[in-house]
């Protein structure tokens, strides 16, 4: 078993082994687990910038640094 979540949102971000960036909670659970924290089970890292922007990193990739209502916009997906 080893845990995932799609999107997190941290201002502190780890470091993994290869380099890239997950949040801090994806790490402790990785560590829970037994395994070494990767990229993969925390695809998206939203670090804040300021009161209501992000930037954004996808797999470890900056995407840009979105406002709140641009995010939820083009990266939500609508369940409408």
């Amino acid at each position: 078993m080893a845990p995932f979540k799609a999107q997190n949102m941290a201002m502190n971000s780890f470091v993994t082994i290869d380099g890239g960036e997950i949040g801090w909670a994806q790490v402790v659970q990785d560590q829970a687990a037994r395994i070494e924290p990767p990229v993969d089970m925390n695809p998206m890292l939203l670090k804040p910038v300021a009161y209501n922007a992000s930037q954004v990193l996808v797999h470890d990739r900056p995407a840009g640094t979105f406002g709140a209502r641009h995010y939820h916009k083009d990266y939500v997906r609508q369940s409408r």
